[in-house]
């Protein structure tokens, strides 16, 4: 039986190390939105781009809960933040390979 794991959204409470650096990619759902481009494909698209150890952040205004599996498919790991305005930041991390 294939079950999809259960992610939460609680994010870790701290920070993880490659989470606090700047984001080697940078998406926002209002400029992505504003150009009528689809959100969930460029993000998807823009995980495509990530190399092992690379980290992509987006700010979004509701709880991808979506992302996380499709991404934690494609070897990503995933932190978020609140900020502004009941947006979040969330930071994908490509995993390295052992």
């Amino acid at each position: 039986m294939n079950t999809m794991p259960l992610f939460t959204s609680a994010p870790p409470s701290r920070r993880p190390s490659w989470a606090a650096k700047k984001p080697d990619l940078e998406l926002d759902y209002r400029t992505l939105d504003a150009r009528g481009e689809p959100i969930i494909k460029s993000i998807l698209d823009a995980a495509d781009l990530l190399h092992p150890g690379k980290v992509l952040s987006v700010r979004i205004d509701f709880e991808p809960s979506l992302l996380y599996h499709l991404l934690h498919r494609k070897g990503c790991e995933h932190w978020h933040e609140s900020v502004e305005a009941g947006d979040r930041n969330v930071y994908f991390c490509k995993r390295r390979r052992v």
